[in-house]
């Protein structure tokens, strides 16, 4: 498990600093479910070259805990626009149950730091991914500042998918070596 872990960050640093363009994401808009310690609802939305925004809202199905994670993910192609890399990170927010004294220990509210790294594959309508999503907390729970969530699996329906960009300057150029 370490191994792998040490895998995924070293890839995750390396494509951050990986220079040039790629265009990987096949989608603009996905919305899904995901399961790692829990049960949340998900949302990606494609902003730039390469970037999306992904919105999560962790339901107290699992946990009694109600959250939310806003994430800055930079995706990189592996193969091809279908499959990618991506890694980021952003601020989650945690209401605790019992957090305005209504447990006999109360709790505050937990915000802090998520990172995020993992693999994900889109076929057709359908993106699959894994991930790992650790958490530095910044206020509330003093005695966990650092959570591990441990693998995370996401499957999200894609509302809007991109069209592939044509690259017509190949053709033109090909066309014009056969004149």
């Amino acid at each position: 498990m370490k191994y792998c872990i040490s895998v995924i960050t070293m890839a995750a640093f390396a494509a951050i600093l990986a220079p040039g363009k790629s265009s990987a994401q096949s989608y603009n808009t996905a919305a899904g479910i995901r399961v790692d310690k829990g049960f949340s609802f998900t949302a990606q939305q494609y902003i730039a070259e390469g970037w999306t925004i992904e919105g999560m809202l962790h339901t107290p199905i699992v946990t009694k805990n109600v959250g939310v994670t806003f994430l800055a993910e930079k995706h990189f192609k592996v193969i091809s626009r279908g499959l990618n890399f991506y890694a980021g990170g952003g601020p989650h927010y945690y209401w605790q149950k019992g957090a305005n004294g209504e447990a006999a220990e109360p709790y505050r509210d937990v915000f802090g730091l998520s990172g995020i790294a993992g693999l994900e594959l889109s076929l057709g309508r359908l993106n699959l991914s894994a991930d790992i999503k650790p958490e530095f907390h910044l206020s509330g729970d003093i005695s966990r500042v650092f959570s591990w969530n441990g693998v995370g699996v996401s499957g999200r329906y894609i509302i809007n998918k991109r069209e592939r960009k044509k690259d017509w300057d190949v053709k033109v150029k090909i066309r014009k070596r056969k004149a």
